[in-house]
């Protein structure tokens, strides 16, 4: 069976204005070249939960607090064992900050 060799949500960045809303995707590449989309399957959080909060379905909406927030993506827990939504030891469930996990919501810059 294909494992999950890596994530990646998309778009990886993103310039929104206050109370503006962005759809997140999270694609899973699998060892045997295909790739899925496991944004339903996948926990979705805001590091900034002022600035900007996401839904289980991968909705960003931003808030009238201007600033920088990122979604983290990780493997949601799940009571039964998913085959598309395995991971090799080396592939980890969450990334840090700047990785490809990781979606950054940035406010427009004043000019």
């Amino acid at each position: 069976d294909p494992v999950v060799q890596r994530i990646e949500v998309l778009p990886k960045e993103r310039i929104l204005g206050r109370a503006a809303q962005q759809q997140l995707v999270v694609i899973a590449h699998l060892s045997d070249g295909s790739t899925r989309d496991v944004t339903r399957m996948t926990q979705l959080e805001s590091n900034q939960a002022e600035m900007a909060s996401v839904t289980d379905t991968g909705l960003v909406t931003t808030k009238q607090v201007p600033g920088r927030a990122a979604v983290m993506a990780r493997r949601a827990p799940s009571p039964a064992p998913r085959r598309s939504w395995r991971h090799p030891p080396a592939c980890p469930t969450a990334a840090p900050f700047r990785r490809s996990t990781t979606s950054r919501i940035r406010p427009p810059r004043r000019r």
